[in-house]
C-alpha cells in the first residue's frame, strides 16, 4: 500500500534566483504515479502558481485540493495540527 500527500510542491524548474537552492531537484518528474496521491494548493504559494501545481497534479494521475491562501504550505506556515489537512490526508487514506 502505497500514497502520495503532496503539499506545495515547489516548481523546480522555476527560472527566479530564488528558488536555486530547489532547482538541484530539477527536472520536476512529470510521469504519472503509480500509485493514488494527493496535491495540495495554496492560491498564494509564492513557491508554484495554483495553475502549475493543478498541472502537476494532472501530470502525475493525481487529485487536487484548493487549501485557500495559506502561502507555502511547509514549517514555516506555522499550521501546527492543522485539521484541514488531516481530513484531506483521511480521505486519501480511505481509499485504501
Amino acid at each position: 500500500m502505497a500514497a502520495a500527500f503532496l503539499a506545495a510542491p515547489t516548481n523546480v524548474d522555476d527560472p527566479d534566483p530564488s528558488f536555486d537552492l530547489v532547482r538541484n531537484f530539477g527536472p520536476m518528474p512529470l510521469s504519472p504515479l503509480p500509485y493514488p496521491a494527493l496535491v495540495l494548493v495554496s492560491r498564494d504559494d509564492p513557491r508554484v502558481r495554483p495553475a502549475q501545481a493543478g498541472a502537476f497534479a494532472q501530470a502525475w494521475g493525481a487529485d487536487l485540493a484548493d487549501v485557500g491562501e495559506l502561502g507555502h504550505i511547509g514549517s514555516a506556515a506555522r499550521l501546527g495540527l492543522w485539521p484541514a489537512g488531516l481530513v484531506l490526508l483521511g480521505g486519501l487514506l480511505a481509499r485504501f
